[in-house]
């Protein structure tokens, strides 16, 4: 989802949200590959899970690193419709890490809400 929104929606409307089509192209293109690689491994890793798990929580919270950087280096650019996006994408990148660290916490590996 957060690949689509960033490359097909945000970078066509530059003017709107005030980052750079190719920042967000770039930032697009790394959640789509981090989706293709935790859809893989949903789908083919059925045991010693955890290592493919530490990866793309890693990732997850190095892309929310990035996004924060750009954020700050943009800045200047970012319409507030543009900072509301990003706070927003940074804070979702936080709860999924979060919530991936708290998978990766559990004996049984599931994930329980309660």
């Amino acid at each position: 989802m957060d690949a689509f929104l960033l490359g097909a929606i945000l970078a066509n409307f530059e003017e709107v949200f005030g980052m750079p089509s190719a920042v967000l192209y770039f930032l697009s293109a790394m959640a789509f590959f981090y989706g293709i690689y935790s859809l893989s491994c949903a789908y083919f890793v059925t045991k010693s899970w955890r290592p493919f798990m530490v990866l793309i929580v890693v990732a997850n919270f190095l892309h929310g690193c990035l996004t924060i950087g750009l954020v700050v280096y943009h800045f200047h650019r970012l319409t507030v419709l543009g900072v509301v996006f990003f706070v927003l994408e940074i804070l979702v990148l936080g709860c999924v890490v979060f919530l991936e660290v708290r998978a990766l916490g559990r004996k049984d590996g599931y994930f329980d809400a309660a």
